[in-house]
């Protein structure tokens, strides 16, 4: 769980950076330690957590039927709740890192509008990378193969919001 965390914050604030750089916007630490904290504490723990919770009640089959249901558990239970934190907590957090203040208007706006292009997004790379996650890839390794995955996935999230 450790390795799964740290992991996770240093790719989540690595994918922030290329996004910027990417987008050619002037690279904000604040933004980039926004997007570290959330890796560590939510990508890391409640992501690692929650794919132990899914092995544990779903079990390790790798049938397609048992691959669709955590493919689908995860897109329809985990995913909302990961992308709603992002969303809301990133703004927050590089407002909070910045100045030290608490901009709920900002964190609100980038929740409400951002949300439905992050599950698109969560569709279209997520969809495809859990079932094969599911079926070919270790439980025990899948936090840290997980988490590289979200490096690619965070590029296009940090351009949402």
């Amino acid at each position: 769980m450790p390795i799964a965390c740290i992991q996770s914050g240093i790719l989540r604030a690595s994918a922030d950076g290329v996004s910027q750089a990417l987008r050619g916007v002037p690279l904000d630490m604040h933004h980039m330690a926004a997007y570290g904290t959330l890796g560590v504490l939510f990508s890391g723990l409640v992501g690692a957590s929650w794919l132990a919770h899914l092995e544990s009640q779903l079990g390790p089959g790798t049938t397609p039927k048992d691959v669709g249901i955590k493919t689908a558990a995860d897109f329809f239970c985990y995913a909302p709740c990961a992308n709603s934190a992002y969303l809301f907590m990133v703004p927050f957090l590089t407002a909070l890192y910045t100045s030290g203040t608490i901009d709920l208007t900002a964190s609100t706006a980038c929740l409400l509008n951002g949300f439905a292009a992050a599950m698109a997004l969560e569709a279209s790379l997520f969809a495809p990378y859990n079932l094969l996650s599911f079926r070919m890839i270790p439980a025990t390794f899948r936090p840290q193969t997980t988490a590289t995955a979200c490096f690619a996935y965070t590029v296009g999230l940090s351009a949402i919001c």
